[in-house]
């Protein structure tokens, strides 16, 4: 979850405090200080003071740390509103981005002589990542299945092949393999939608828009 990832970008910013650094991650961390300079007001919590430029791997913990502040409020936006005043660009849009700058302090560690510091928390986070990717907000997305029924029906009475409804599980898993596995889209435009099925058809398409 995402209170797990700040936590412990916290701890590798307190870990990380030592100047030393390969020539990438200075220019890099002189850049986003420059950036963060610039910024007229700090939209996240007021405690996150900036980062001096002579501790680059903090300054590069805080940017990361901020991103990720502000990919868990889009993505609050998006699932409670369908829109965030938040610009996409402020927050991670796929894994890559987030695991890039903490390889990029990765390697500076290891080019610098640190390579036991790098070995350790950074590496086992690096692991997580990885592994978990953008699982940030615990988003409560479950619904009645009871509703998901509903939606399969309405489908299926539309395409004219019957009731999933009165389907027996067999038929059920039959037909939702065959959509799994087919290329064409499920859905059409003129789809009969009541207030239940637009709802949970609504969800599911902002799901699509969250980072992966």
């Amino acid at each position: 979850g995402c209170n797990l990832y700040f936590s412990q970008i916290e701890e590798l910013m307190f870990e990380l405090s030592m100047w030393r650094c390969n020539d990438e991650l200075r220019d890099r961390a002189e850049e986003l200080h420059r950036a963060s300079k610039k910024a007229a007001a700090k939209h996240y919590i007021e405690f996150w003071k900036q980062i001096p430029p002579n501790e680059p791997y903090r300054v590069m913990l805080g940017y990361v740390r901020d991103k990720l502040y502000y990919t868990r409020e889009r993505s609050r936006h998006l699932l409670t509103t369908g829109f965030s005043e938040i610009p996409e660009d402020w927050a991670f849009s796929n894994v890559e981005e987030f695991l890039e700058p903490l390889e990029l302090c990765y390697r500076s560690l290891c080019a610098s002589g640190d390579t036991t510091v790098a070995d350790g928390s950074l590496l086992d986070f690096l692991r997580q990542v990885s592994t978990f990717g953008l699982s940030l907000v615990k988003l409560d997305i479950r619904q009645e299945s009871e509703r998901h029924t509903d939606v399969l029906d309405a489908i299926t009475t539309h395409l004219g092949i019957g009731s999933y409804r009165e389907w027996p599980e067999e038929q059920r898993q039959e037909w939702l393999l065959s959509e799994l596995r087919g290329k064409r889209p499920l859905l059409g435009s003129d789809l009969p939608e009541t207030e239940e099925v637009a709802d949970v058809l609504g969800t599911f398409r902002v799901l699509a828009e969250l980072p992966a």
